[in-house]
């Protein structure tokens, strides 16, 4: 595997890793949702590690975006904002949901 590749190995893995925890989070700020009284503090917290966890992702998907094949691009970009669209969401109920 030529040094490039391995590079863009690690980023994709990072990125997946980070991935994997915004998606725990989504799940855990539902599961919030479902409580007769959710969790405003945990919420909040939540909000701050998607704000950091999304531009570390955003970051990634830059870096993986200038280096991987042209033919990937497209889709690279499509799971970036698919990503970015679930994130978007649950940051909107959360803000709703807190100025109540």
């Amino acid at each position: 595997m030529s040094e490039e590749k391995a590079i863009l190995a690690r980023f994709r893995a990072v990125r997946g890793g980070n991935r994997a925890v915004i998606t725990k989070l989504i799940n855990e700020t539902r599961t919030i949702f479902e409580d007769e009284q959710p969790n405003r503090g945990r919420l909040t917290t939540i909000t701050d590690l998607l704000k950091e966890k999304t531009r570390l992702v955003k970051d990634l998907d830059e870096k993986i975006i200038n280096s991987c094949e042209v033919s990937d691009i497209a889709n690279e970009i499509e799971e970036a904002d698919e990503l970015n669209s679930r994130i978007l969401d649950v940051q909107r109920e959360i803000k709703e949901l807190l100025n109540d």
